[in-house]
Formats: structure tokens, C-alpha cells, sequence
């Protein structure tokens, strides 16, 4: 089913689509989540592959800020 809603989000590298899945075996059902389908359907000059790209940094930051220990 990831690889029909990569598709869906305009994904056409093979690579973006199998990183599209494994995210989604990570964070199951992130494609159904309104800002992600904001981020990817907003209108700019931007790939559907480098949006994609542009989304895992951006939560791969939030990420470490949520699980790392300021000390």
C-alpha cells in the first residue's frame, strides 16, 4: 500500500519510493496525517522527491531534539 500512496504523492525515483516505504514500516500511517499531505501537495517549484527529502530532515530534527538529553 506505501508503495501506491508514494505514487499518489508524485514519487517517481525508485530509491524515494522504497524510502517512502520504510518510513512508513516506521511511522505507520504518517501519509494520512494532515501536515505531511499539506508538505507535499503545497505548490512549489520543488520535486515530490526532494518535499519527501526536505520531510525526513525536518523530522529527523525533531526527532533528536525530542530524544536527546540537554545536559
Amino acid at each position: 500500500g506505501y508503495r501506491r500512496h508514494a505514487v499518489g504523492f508524485g514519487l517517481t525515483d525508485p530509491q524515494a519510493i522504497e524510502d517512502f516505504m520504510r518510513y512508513g514500516l516506521m511511522f505507520p500511517g504518517f501519509h494520512r496525517d494532515d501536515a505531511f499531505v499539506s508538505w507535499m501537495k503545497r505548490s512549489v517549484a520543488d520535486s515530490p522527491e526532494q518535499r519527501f527529502k526536505d520531510y525526513q530532515s525536518v523530522m529527523t530534527f525533531v526527532w533528536k531534539l525530542k530524544n536527546t538529553t540537554w545536559n
